[in-house]
């Protein structure tokens, strides 16, 4: 008697223990999971590192179906066997127990809603560790940023923005943004240019350019990092001067100090510096300080083309031939000014809210008039947008970007690419491959256009356009239609 109820005290204490942990773990989750709700990040870590939870998760979706409930089923029928009735009082008749089918719906009903609980519980009481995992995660931005803190401060911005998003520490998140707030003013006070050489001196002389940008105290303010290319790293950043946004492009430290790479920064401000035409992203200015060199340049609000051109498929027509034409226009203007893009692509094009393109990162244009500035056999650009002499390494002119905006305008108007698969297959295929006839891809181009596009992409620069002020021409010569695309031409209409 007395060890019948030792057990049952132990049993009692033990159950007592467990109700504990689980209000204890219940609690602490809820009131830590206001925390996780306005941080996305946090609220996804916690979902995906629950891993007790996704088992829990899987084993209900993969056993509560059949599984379970056959197995139920066969443990109640021994639970509540058969019973035998005597029909008319003789013929002995087995008969299903009748409590069976009613403990078989509680049971189920049980199982169904208890193995939910148990996930949900599961779920819900790894909110703690998941939030201690974002802390770990926030410092170790945090020790990434204080590493960079002296050589980038630029991305010392962005990690520890980073880090901001993953803490739920309110006085770890202070303490953040106190040395974000901090790294702000001085990126904005010291990065930009002060005591720097402006591309508008071409003779390389230093010198403070207070006065010649207006003062550089806090001018730029950076914001946010937008994206980062072989080249560089580009910075949203508000100009409190003249009170608008710009785009800002800071070569990488380490390049930064490399004086070829450098010297190649400051040959691409100064080609673009020249241009001046708005379907070009203009340059406002180019500097170097402490080690760093930066051009600061138009923000504009839009879409890469190659992003709208992937949510729209096959364009239409009239839509490619006005994109074209504003296009060779710009690249126009940079050719008048000696200026060669060669890498153009649809993502260095930005697609404005009204519509309008802008060329953007002549990131390796080379100066047309100055041969000595790239060398022979250098291959710059993109493969899939590379005119086959400039895959081969050979001299270039303007026909090169001739020959990227055909791909361009082939691409839009065939809804996919013109060469796709690896480096080596791409290039392959530019040297080698004819493509396609666009009228064949696509079906209703007036044969006007269609031949336009295929003589912009052949393979021997002199079969192609002589100018992009000849192909904006041709392009001019087309008017549009109808809503499927029939365009005229020179006031006949072709099909």
């Amino acid at each position: 008697m007395e060890g019948a109820l030792a057990i049952a005290e132990t049993a009692a204490t033990a159950s007592a223990r467990g109700l504990l942990r689980f209000a204890t773990a219940m609690f602490r989750s809820t009131i830590a999971f206001p925390k996780l709700w306005w941080r996305p990040k946090l609220l996804l870590l916690w979902l995906f590192r629950a891993h007790l939870a996704q088992a829990l998760l899987v084993a209900s979706l993969l056993l509560m179906p059949q599984i379970v409930p056959r197995a139920t089923d066969r443990l109640l029928e021994k639970i509540y066997p058969p019973v035998s009735t005597k029909l008319l009082g003789l013929l002995p008749v087995r008969q299903a127990h009748p409590k069976l089918d009613r403990r078989k719906g509680q049971l189920r009903w049980a199982l169904r809603y208890g193995s939910g609980a148990l996930v949900f519980w599961a779920f819900w009481v790894s909110i703690p560790a998941a939030i201690r995992r974002g802390e770990c995660i926030a410092r170790s931005y945090e020790g990434r940023a204080d590493a960079l803190l002296h050589s980038t401060p630029s991305a010392s911005v962005v990690l520890y923005r980073r880090a901001l998003t993953f803490t739920s520490d309110s006085d770890h998140g202070t303490a953040i943004r106190g040395k974000l707030d901090k790294l702000d003013r001085r990126v904005a006070g010291s990065r930009p240019p002060v005591a720097a050489t402006s591309v508008m001196d071409p003779g390389g002389r230093t010198g403070s350019q207070e006065q010649g940008l207006g003062g550089q105290g806090q001018r730029y303010v950076i914001e946010k990092e937008l994206g980062r290319g072989g080249m560089g790293v580009v910075l949203l950043a508000h100009d409190t001067v003249l009170e608008r946004k710009v785009a800002i492009k800071q070569l990488p430290h380490t390049v930064a100090n490399d004086v070829p790479h450098s010297e190649r920064f400051r040959r691409e401000a100064q080609a673009l510096a020249r241009l001046n035409h708005p379907g070009i992203v203009q340059v406002y200015d180019f500097a170097q300080f402490q080690g760093s060199a930066w051009i600061i340049m138009e923000y504009v609000e839009g879409a890469e083309l190659e992003s709208l051109a992937a949510r729209t498929g096959i364009m239409d027509p009239a839509e490619v031939v006005r994109l074209g034409r504003a296009m060779a226009a710009a690249l126009q203007c940079a050719h008048d000014n000696g200026v060669l893009h060669r890498d153009l692509k649809p993502t260095n094009v930005l697609v404005d809210g009204q519509g309008n393109p802008k060329v953007m990162d002549f990131g390796v244009a080379r100066l047309a008039m100055s041969d000595t500035h790239t060398r022979p056999g250098t291959v710059l650009g993109s493969p899939a947008y590379m005119s086959p002499e400039q895959a081969r390494g050979a001299g270039v002119d303007e026909r090169t970007d001739i020959y990227a905006l055909g791909v361009i305008l082939y691409e839009l108007l065939a809804g996919e690419k013109l060469f796709d698969g690896t480096l080596e297959e791409v290039i392959a295929q530019v040297l080698g491959r004819v493509p396609a006839p666009i009228c064949d891809v696509t079906g209703g181009l007036p044969p006007r256009l269609s031949q336009l596009v295929m003589s912009m992409v052949a393979k021997d620069p002199e079969q192609r356009p002589a100018t992009m002020a000849a192909v904006q021409a041709q392009l001019g010569e087309l008017h549009v239609g109808d809503a499927k695309g029939t365009i005229t031409i020179g006031g006949a209409e072709g099909t």
